[in-house]
C-alpha cells in the first residue's frame, strides 16, 4: 500500500475507508462525491486540519456499499455516501478494483472489503 499524507480540509472523522478528493486549498483533502475524481481511500479518521492518511495506490480496506459484488468489479465513489459501488461505466472515475466478494446484505450497510486502488476513466464497455 502506498500512502500519502495530507491535511483534512473538513471533519473526516466519520469517513474512514471512503474516497477523498483534493480540496481547493493546497495539500488538503475532503470527501469525494460522484463528480469528484477520488485520489484514493482515506485510511484514518481525522478531524478538520489533522493529518489525513490516504492510500493512493495498492491494496487497502474500503467501505463498499452494494450487494452481490464479485472480486474484480470496478468501483467508483457513491455521490451521497462517499463509499464505493460498482462502476456503471460511461464517464465514471474508477478508483479501485474489488478483491473479495461482497455479502448479499451489503446494499443496506457498507462492508469494509479489500480493494486495489488504481485510477482510470471508465467507458461503457468497462462496466
Amino acid at each position: 500500500m502506498i500512502t500519502a499524507s495530507f491535511l483534512a480540509g473538513s471533519d473526516l472523522s466519520t469517513h474512514q475507508y471512503k474516497g477523498v478528493i483534493m480540496h481547493s486549498v493546497a495539500n488538503e483533502v475532503t470527501i469525494a462525491g460522484e463528480a469528484g475524481k477520488a485520489i484514493g481511500i482515506l485510511q484514518n479518521a481525522p478531524a478538520d486540519g489533522e493529518e489525513a492518511v490516504v492510500c493512493v495506490l495498492g491494496v487497502c480496506p474500503a467501505k463498499v456499499k452494494q450487494n452481490s459484488l464479485s472480486a474484480g468489479d470496478h468501483l467508483s465513489v457513491v455521490a451521497t455516501t462517499f463509499e464505493l459501488e460498482q462502476s456503471d461505466g460511461a464517464g465514471d472515475h474508477v478508483v479501485a478494483i474489488l478483491l473479495a466478494d461482497s455479502s448479499s446484505t451489503a446494499g443496506t450497510t457498507a462492508e469494509i472489503l479489500p480493494v486495489l486502488v488504481c485510477h482510470w476513466e471508465a467507458y461503457a464497455s468497462d462496466a
